[in-house]
């Protein structure tokens, strides 16, 4: 997760050309937490017998 988190940081500078705001590293916070949520509900999902095709998907937009 700390991976992703510096991942998505080290992208957005690097795509912006300038350091990030606490806003915007919140936002990227709150993004890597919903991406890990997810992961959490799909792997629940295997392990049931509901369907992979039923769980929502996010999208990154980079």
């Amino acid at each position: 997760m700390a991976n992703r988190y510096m991942e998505l940081i080290y992208v957005y500078q690097s795509m912006l050309k300038r350091e990030l705001t606490i806003d915007e590293i919140q936002f990227i916070k709150w993004i890597v937490a919903k991406e890990f949520d997810h992961q959490g509900i799909l792997a629940a999902d295997q392990t049931s017998d509901h369907s992979l095709q039923d769980a929502p998907l996010l999208c990154e937009t980079i």
